[in-house]
């Protein structure tokens, strides 16, 4: 019985502190129905203690080797706003008010849902703008690390981080510059634009906080002052010279570019020097117009360096499997990405509706706070980063049914196999040997992240489903 109450302890604990949080904002509400919908709490039927078999495994087999590894996967993560960015619930940068005002237990809510290994997603990490016009008006000026906006607002970022950290101590962090002050331009000595750069990281030091990594500019090919490849490889030898003087552990990411077209010929110039490729954490891009990086995904293979997809939203959107089948599973099998991340953790949207660049919708009516909807991409990819933690390698896995895909990782000598059922009706495969804590989402359904106890031999897919196995 003792045993019995401990099983029942963390289930209990979250489904208080969840309630909680809905009494506290529960006058605010535009959606109730979303609230039963959208709730991260788990089921609070204990584990089951005896494997069982769930079917025939007739629909097909799953099957993993162990022996024939891949990338060491580094996590999931987001960029990121602040709550009173006036950009959040639809306000240009510049107006004067904005954002939604929101009190600290609904803050530490979204904190727990997107960071908590237990309550949330697990999410370990943020790539986040320190700097922001103003942040030196000139040369030589002084630096400014906070102001109005669309100014810096650093001290919050940094805040922003400790938060987070709190819910979860793997978070890592990257520090990326979105928009220069206009006296930066593709002339300016690489040195003065790496100075520029460190003065993110040394004001981050000096509130006791250490990047991971740092990239040069978020999207150079669209972003002013349009760095080329070359600008890039200086200005990233540089930051690397002054980083490693200032006994710094931080690396860079490169180039974080729009797209695998415009990103990877960049890319190239950074790789091909040898100094500039000693500083290189990953090799990082986004989507925008196109999702099949191949090209800078062979770079980062031909250079032996992690691959990072660092930007993208949820193009299909809705309850589909969009987000889950055609991006997160795509960008980690057939791009053999290391790292992938959504856009923005938290955004603004009309009340009752969802928004394709987040995981997690605020609702608000001005800056007035109603409450929020937790997408069907926050779900899709907590069936990976709640189980498939950093330092975690991807094996080789395959699937016979070509309605289910299959990734596979393995850590500690446990296996996680996550496979997504983009069929219509529900089917019983064959898994591989062992006993697996199953966790499943069906969008169509009411499963979300919802445990459904150990499988050993077969497991059944529910139509239009994603369903983790994690090895006990």
């Amino acid at each position: 019985m003792r045993a019995h109450l401990a099983s029942l302890q963390p289930q209990v604990s979250m489904f208080c502190r969840v309630l909680n949080v809905f009494t506290l904002i529960a006058g605010t509400m535009a959606f109730p129905l979303a609230c039963k919908n959208n709730s991260a709490i788990e089921p609070q039927t204990p584990p089951s203690e005896t494997p069982v078999v769930d079917g025939n495994g007739a629909a097909g087999t799953i099957s993993v080797a162990e022996g024939k590894t891949y990338q060491t996967m580094d996590g999931f993560g987001t960029s990121m706003r602040l709550w009173d960015d006036p950009h959040i619930n639809g306000l240009p940068t510049t107006a004067p008010d904005g954002g939604i005002a929101m009190s600290d237990a609904q803050r530490d809510t979204i904190y727990d849902l997107l960071y908590s290994q237990t309550i949330g997603i697990g999410l370990n990490r943020l790539r986040v703008r320190i700097v922001e016009p103003g942040w030196q008006s000139e040369e030589g000026a002084r630096i400014v690390t906070d102001a109005p906006y669309p100014g810096p607002h650093a001290s919050a970022m940094l805040d922003f981080i400790q938060k987070a950290r709190l819910r979860n101590p793997a978070l890592r962090t990257g520090f990326e510059v979105g928009v220069f002050d206009s006296w930066v331009t593709g002339s300016t000595l690489p040195l003065t634009v790496a100075r520029y750069i460190k003065t993110t990281l040394d004001f981050a030091r000096s509130r006791g906080h250490e990047p991971d990594w740092a990239g040069i500019q978020n999207e150079p090919s669209i972003t002013p002052p349009g760095f080329s490849g070359e600008n890039l490889r200086d200005v990233t030898i540089e930051l690397k010279n002054l980083l490693k003087a200032d006994g710094y552990a931080t690396k860079v990411s490169v180039p974080d570019d729009v797209f695998d077209g415009a990103g990877a010929p960049k890319a190239a110039i950074i790789l091909a020097d040898p100094s500039a490729r000693s500083a290189i954490k990953a090799v990082s891009i986004h989507l925008y117009g196109d999702e099949s990086p191949t090209e800078i995904a062979n770079l980062a293979a031909h250079y032996n360096l992690p691959f990072w997809m660092t930007e993208y939203d949820d193009r299909s959107g809705g309850n589909e499997l969009g987000w889950a089948a055609n991006i997160v599973h795509e960008m980690i099998v057939t791009y053999n990405c290391s790292a992938v991340d959504m856009l923005f953790g938290f955004f603004g949207a009309p009340a009752g509706a969802s928004s394709p660049e987040t995981y997690i919708a605020l609702h608000s009516s001005g800056t007035t706070y109603k409450g929020y909807t937790l997408n069907a991409s926050y779900y899709e990819t907590g069936q990976w980063s709640k189980y498939v933690t950093r330092g975690s390698v991807r094996i080789d896995a395959a699937s016979t049914n070509p309605e289910v895909k299959v990734s596979a990782f393995v850590k500690d000598g446990k296996k996680i196999i996550v496979l997504i059922h983009s069929g219509h009706s529900n089917e019983s495969v064959a898994i591989p040997a062992g006993n697996y804590r199953m966790i499943r989402t069906q969008m169509s359904g009411t499963d979300r992240l919802t445990y459904k106890g150990v499988f050993t031999t077969a497991v059944t897919l529910p139509r239009m489903s994603i369903t983790t196995l994690v090895e006990r």
